[in-house]
């Protein structure tokens, strides 16, 4: 318990991090090409199956030694930054300039 709890702290806190920055950024320079493809890249995320990147990812993850907690924790960061970014990106768009 104490390791699923240790992985899933800091695994939050990475995304509590990085989603903001990056919607935040995105969200006002989507205007931008540079910015709207990497929108469009991450958005690509929500649409592959998790049952499809599964085996994929666990033999990537094996070859570079990476089936531990490090390993664990950034996978976890990694597929919920997609939907993070989607979500926040939205939010923040949805906002007037004048309450910043």
């Amino acid at each position: 318990m104490r390791n699923s709890f240790k992985i899933t702290v800091i695994a939050i806190l990475i995304v509590l991090t990085l989603v903001p920055a990056v919607s935040y950024s995105i969200a006002r320079n989507f205007q931008k090409r540079y910015y709207k493809m990497v929108y469009y890249y991450l958005l690509m995320g929500l649409f592959i199956p998790s049952q499809v990147v599964l085996l994929p990812v666990t033999k990537m993850m094996s070859n570079l030694k990476m089936l531990n907690h490090a390993g664990l924790i950034i996978l976890y960061a990694a597929f919920s930054l997609t939907q993070g970014v989607f979500l926040f990106v939205n939010y923040m768009r949805g906002l007037p300039y004048e309450i910043e």
